[in-house]
């Protein structure tokens, strides 16, 4: 009598069913862990926004008053005088998508910025709160 030997090994349907599978799964995934990694970006948006709050915070303590104006590119004020620290001034352009507007008026200021994560969330920023 012969025997008859099967070749070991997945057949092709087994495999198809486990590409699909995986599939599925990586399909889950992928949008959860988008929403992780967009929260953390607007995580270190709103970090280094609090840093430049700090930052403007002290620059009204020694020169009694808010900056009229900023140029974002170098932090300074319309006098040339830093704002803030160059050690920070990285971490802020860094984390921040784009600086849209800075109004000061009547010893206060609001600044509007969009933050890193995938949809440039808008954030709010006075001397008493932090917004998005």
């Amino acid at each position: 009598m012969k025997t008859i030997h099967r070749n070991k090994g997945f057949t092709m349907v087994e495999l198809i069913v486990v590409v699909a599978i995986v599939t599925v799964l990586a399909g889950m995934a992928i949008p959860i862990y988008s929403s992780y990694v967009d929260k953390a970006k607007l995580t270190l948006s709103l970090s280094a926004l609090s840093i430049l709050k700090k930052a403007l915070d002290s620059y009204s303590m020694e020169h009694h008053d808010y900056p009229g104006t900023i140029d974002f590119s170098a932090f300074t004020d319309q006098n040339g005088v830093a704002i803030a620290d160059a050690s920070v001034i990285d971490q802020i352009k860094g984390n921040v998508f784009s600086f849209d507007s800075y109004v000061v008026a009547a010893s206060t200021y609001t600044l509007v910025a969009k933050g890193v994560d995938s949809s440039h969330t808008v954030i709010t920023v006075t001397p008493d709160n932090i917004t998005h």
